[in-house]
């Protein structure tokens, strides 16, 4: 029998994206930030939400994610590495 704790710890990692991409192909396209927000997540500490739009096929997808030091702080209209899977576009994640 599986411990419960080692079926949680997968279905986190599933939830937070070291498995996101498990099983599909992939590929890069640059996307466009079109919106951001900073909001303070305690004392003096801030992260910044990023909404970005990118194309794949000539369909548009929009996503949101949460940025802080390690990826930069982004501008409106600066562009973003984006890693999707080919035959699911909306499994999507930064990758700088």
């Amino acid at each position: 029998m599986i411990p419960i704790c080692l079926l949680l710890f997968i279905g986190y990692k599933w939830v937070k994206g070291d498995f996101k991409f498990l099983l599909h192909s992939t590929k890069q396209v640059n996307a466009v930030v079109t919106n951001t927000e900073m909001y303070n997540i305690g004392y003096e500490y801030y992260r910044q939400n990023v909404t970005y739009e990118f194309r794949v096929r000539s369909k548009l997808y929009i996503g949101e994610n949460s940025v802080g030091k390690i990826k930069g702080k982004k501008t409106k209209g600066s562009s973003l590495l984006i890693k999707y899977a080919i035959d699911d576009p909306t499994i999507h994640e930064i990758v700088e």
